[in-house]
């Protein structure tokens, strides 16, 4: 792939000439299908359109769902040399937050402009932003008119001009999200690094709901089919959420070959499989990827638990490390081996192979000191596909460079060359000099009660405490439309994860929350903000229902 300096060139080079099908579903029904050189020829016209109403360099959100609108509008972008920043679509959220969410990019990017949901436009005018029509373009229309508009248009910085492919905003899950600057040479060597490390052909069949504003589901899924390519199909998140068995059904019926997702994917699966009788077979799967999460060997043994008996093999199972800073990918499990693990600190922590290709990964002390093989650390790297750095936050970027490495936040070891990733360094808990990751105690209590299906979602978070050590807080979800007839459940419940905590923490009652669905803040990937549910239990935003009160004070009082 060297010798190309826009990603679109490579694209156009390779579709031109080859029939490969992408499809796309909504509700799992096919609502459009397209040849790889059927959507070179939308995208020709899809730039003028584009051309017509943003300059070159400019910025603009792309407010798309996973849809055929939005692989034209993006591919299209580069084409033109405009930038696009895909954020997500209005369809996803809940209006409030959706707005709230726009709001909040808006004023940290200065970005005017957006291409949205067609039923969002007239709102999104009224709150300040100039909306981008992918109609027909009008006669005589030209770029320079947009000079003059009063709202300045949001540019490159100038050293950047012609480098940059796209925005990738951070997830935010241990901060507000950042606006990767991705250029067009580190999108074409990561893309290589990963059709290399899965390998990956033209008789590839590629299954993914990933959202396209995630860089798993941008380029790990999409733009990484694209540039082989290989048959693609693609459903909406939602879709996956509401019935994730029609998702192995899918799999089964176009004997896909390749999945990519999060370990949450993989959770979810298994616990729809449990006890189901499924027409399936999985045994087409080659190379099933986990990333973009801790990979958590509980979620891979319960999977592989309810899925060998529809022909799925474990070796297919490939565990990885990435971040958006990187594009997408540093390291992956090699193909076609038993997944691997290390004991540390009495966790089985899963290997997520050696760092692919030109990338270098090493783990430094808190003083930026080198430690040994095996001792656990602070992950850096150093890669031909960095990220070019933070849109209009270089001083933060800069903070995690030493030289040319890269700090990623998270915290790992080296064993045998093979990277084993323990956990992100802000959601560490220590308690009397003992390291806890959030990660790892939520999975500890949704063993306990998350197979109630009552229990939508478990966030544990660390407090400090007057001696400067931590304790921690259960957040838990609960789905229930009448609660009155619960309260003895979760009274009980609650009493089974302070049992199972109180050896490492001082946990009382109060420290076990029950708070409504969708009540802790998530990144738009669906990640938990832990740092923001952390500043929100200590402020009393989140805390226990008054009838949870009443309930323990007073019923059970009155029953003992």
């Amino acid at each position: 792939m060297s010798g190309y300096l826009n990603v679109y060139d490579l694209i156009e080079g390779r579709s031109q000439n080859t029939q490969k099908i992408i499809s796309f579903y909504e509700d799992y029904t096919l609502v459009n299908q397209k040849s790889f050189a059927e959507i070179t020829q939308d995208v020709v016209v899809m730039a003028k359109k584009l051309s017509s109403q943003l300059v070159k360099n400019e910025i603009f959100f792309v407010s798309l769902p996973n849809s055929y609108e939005f692989l034209i509008v993006f591919l299209a972008s580069l084409k033109a040399g405009v930038i696009p920043a895909p954020i997500v679509s209005a369809d996803s959220m809940m209006k409030s937050d959706y707005y709230d969410y726009l709001d909040q990019l808006k004023a940290y990017t200065q970005i005017q402009k957006i291409l949205p949901l067609d039923n969002h436009r007239a709102e999104l005018v009224r709150s300040g932003f100039e909306v981008i029509s992918i109609g027909e373009v009008a006669s005589g229309s030209n770029p320079e008119q947009f000079l003059n508009n009063p709202q300045k248009p949001k540019m490159l910085p100038s050293h950047l001009h012609e480098q940059i492919a796209f925005i990738q905003f951070s997830s935010g899950s241990t901060s507000d999200p950042k606006g990767v600057m991705i250029s067009h040479k580190a999108l074409i060597e990561n893309i290589t690094m990963l059709r290399l490390a899965v390998e990956v052909s033209e008789t590839s069949v590629l299954v993914s709901w990933i959202p396209f504003f995630h860089d798993m589901g941008l380029v790990g899924s999409l733009l990484t089919a694209i540039l082989t390519p290989y048959e693609t199909h693609i459903l909406r998140p939602i879709d996956f959420i509401k019935s994730p068995l029609k998702f192995l059904e899918l799999t089964t019926k176009v004997k896909a070959t390749i999945w990519v997702g999060p370990d949450s994917m993989y959770r979810i699966l298994a616990k729809n499989m449990f006890q189901a009788k499924l027409n399936i077979d999985l045994s087409s799967l080659q190379a099933c990827l986990c990333g973009s999460e801790p990979v958590l060997l509980d979620t891979f043994n319960q999977f592989k638990a309810v899925a060998t008996a529809y022909g799925w093999n474990p070796q297919s199972f490939i565990a990885g490390y990435g971040q958006a800073e990187n594009v997408v990918g540093i390291c992956f499990a090699p193909m076609r081996t038993h997944i691997k693990t290390h004991e540390k600190n009495k966790r089985q922590i899963v290997s997520c192979g050696k760092p692919s290709r030109e990338i270098k990964v090493q783990i430094l002390d808190e003083n930026q000191k080198l430690v040994k093989d095996g001792i656990e650390g602070l992950i850096w790297i150093q890669s031909p596909s960095l990220c070019s750095g933070y849109l209009d936050r270089d001083d933060l970027f800069k903070a995690n460079c030493l030289g040319s490495w890269f700090f990623t936040g998270d915290i790992g070891f080296i064993k045998d060359e093979e990277l084993y990733v323990s956990g992100r360094h802000k959601d560490l808990i220590i308690v009397e000099s003992k390291k806890y990751f959030s990660v790892d105690l939520e999975q500890r209590v949704w063993n306990l009660i998350g197979h109630d299906r009552h229990v939508k979602k478990v966030a544990v978070v660390g407090r400090g405490t007057i001696g400067g050590d931590e304790s921690v807080t259960v957040c838990v979800e609960w789905l229930d439309f009448l609660p009155l007839l619960s309260f003895r459940q979760r009274d009980d419940f609650r009493n089974k994860i302070i049992h199972n905590l109180k050896n490492q923490f001082k946990i009382s009652k109060n420290d076990v929350i029950y708070t409504g669905v969708r009540s802790l803040p998530r990144t738009t990937s669906g990640k938990l903000k832990r740092y923001l549910i952390k500043n929100r239990v200590t402020s009393k935003q989140i805390k226990n229902s008054l009838w949870d009160i009443f309930w323990r004070s007073w019923v059970l009082g009155m029953m003992k």
